[in-house]
């Protein structure tokens, strides 16, 4: 890895660092006259939960005053004596989804009056907080929340079907809460910081109806199993609307967005690195991953052709998504980054990163990756031929450039940067 990857790459650690929760956590209501259940959920569940212990262990003297249960993705590792830790998959939910979200469901269904749930919430909870409807099986929820994902819907979209074929999801967990005092937490990974798509809403009102999912079904032309249909075509089945009494002592609270982050970030950047001109193109681009990179990369090339006489920093967030055509592997940054690479055509001086701020580009074990004028070398063909079967992860496992971090234990979406250096006198 040469000077100039492991300068893209402490930028990225630079901002995941910039996304620490401990001081952004207010003090935790914690019930007086009943009893209180903490439920840390996504992504970020574990530094939300260590978090929270941490607080209130220092508040009540060592005492740990409540329940507490964390929902985290496998292979994810926490300091937390107080909280039951349960492990999940993502993107898609597995058997421990569904014993996780049992025992949430059993301790929730407990709480009465005068008790508090406190939920700490994050992306990635959708995939892990997973429970179907009734009459509707794991596997076929399973399956329509694949096709969903290969689609290339955006994640509102999805969590809009997930939401009404789901039993805790779209306010549904507030529902089975009341008539307790419900209190979120969240660290939003969407655009427009919408409560009710952060982890597929759980706890707050569903401004959705199921009429909007069967149309998001039939866009994308996703069959539907008889259970799937039928449970949809039932207004009974409708989620909790505003109004619903379920939601009268009802709280919500965004602790970290990507807007705040990626202020955060820019305002540290050029404060380190004034001698770099900062290009911030926003942390809300949504778009396929292969469009939003061939539309960076003629950014790029257009600053670059003005000969800058000092270095230039492109940075954007937000959320791309993929139209799996092929049979490949590789998330959106991943794929980003190949497609940013091939629109660059080997452009000396400019380099790129994409990752996603959680550590795990899709479902593999990288968060994205690198490109330089390098990246393609001798082996254009062989990149389009990557990209075209959706193996971005393939292309960059073979020549190199991957970026491996782990799990960070946050989520603020992704995070890009395109370098674009002055020429050589």
């Amino acid at each position: 890895m040469d000077q100039t990857d492991l300068f893209l790459e402490s930028l990225f650690n630079r901002f995941i660092q910039g996304c620490q929760l401990e001081d952004r956590l207010p003090q935790l209501p914690i019930s007086t006259h009943g009893k209180t259940l903490i439920l840390a959920i996504g992504k970020a569940a574990v530094q939300l939960a260590e978090a929270c212990e941490t607080q209130l262990l220092k508040r009540f003297d060592g005492e740990f005053p409540a329940q507490g249960i964390l929902l985290c993705r496998q292979g994810e590792h926490n300091n937390c004596q107080h909280f039951r830790t349960f492990f999940a998959a993502h993107p898609l939910p597995d058997q421990g989804s569904l014993v996780a979200a049992q025992s949430i469901i059993n301790a929730t269904q407990r709480l009465q009056k005068d008790d508090q749930l406190i939920c700490l919430l994050s992306g990635g909870g959708s995939s892990l907080f997973s429970y179907p409807a009734s009459g509707i099986a794991p596997e076929e929820k399973r399956h329509i929340c694949q096709a969903l994902l290969l689609s290339g819907a955006n994640i509102e979209d999805i969590n809009c079907v997930r939401k009404h074929i789901s039993y805790v999801k779209g306010g549904q967990l507030a529902k089975l809460a009341y008539p307790a005092t419900v209190n979120t937490y969240a660290i939003s990974d969407v655009v427009g910081d919408k409560a009710d798509v952060i982890a597929s809403g759980p706890t707050v009102a569903d401004p959705s109806h199921q009429a909007q999912a069967l149309d998001i079904l039939k866009r994308f032309n996703i069959e539907l199993p008889d259970s799937v249909a039928k449970y949809l075509s039932n207004a009974h089945n409708e989620t909790p609307k505003p109004g619903d009494p379920c939601f009268a002592d009802n709280h919500f609270d965004i602790l970290l967005s990507p807007a705040q982050a990626f202020a955060e970030f820019t305002q540290i950047f050029q404060l380190e690195h004034s001698h770099i001109e900062l290009h911030y193109l926003g942390s809300e681009l949504e778009d396929d991953a292969q469009d939003l990179a061939r539309e960076h990369a003629q950014v790029a090339l257009n600053i670059a052709a003005c000969r800058p006489q000092k270095p230039q920093l492109i940075l954007s967030g937000g959320e791309a998504t993929v139209d799996v055509q092929g049979n490949g592997r590789g998330g959106p940054n991943t794929e980003y980054a190949l497609a940013l690479a091939l629109a660059l055509d080997g452009q000396s001086g400019i380099y790129g990163l994409a990752a996603d701020t959680d550590g795990i580009d899709g479902c593999g074990d990288n968060a994205g990756a690198l490109i330089g004028p390098q990246t393609l070398a001798q082996n254009k063909t062989e990149a389009q031929q990557y990209l075209q079967n959706n193996d971005s992860y393939g292309f960059f496992k073979r020549f190199g450039g991957l970026l491996l971090c782990g799990p960070t234990y946050t989520n603020v979406n992704d995070f890009r940067v395109i370098l674009v250096l002055p020429e050589k006198h």
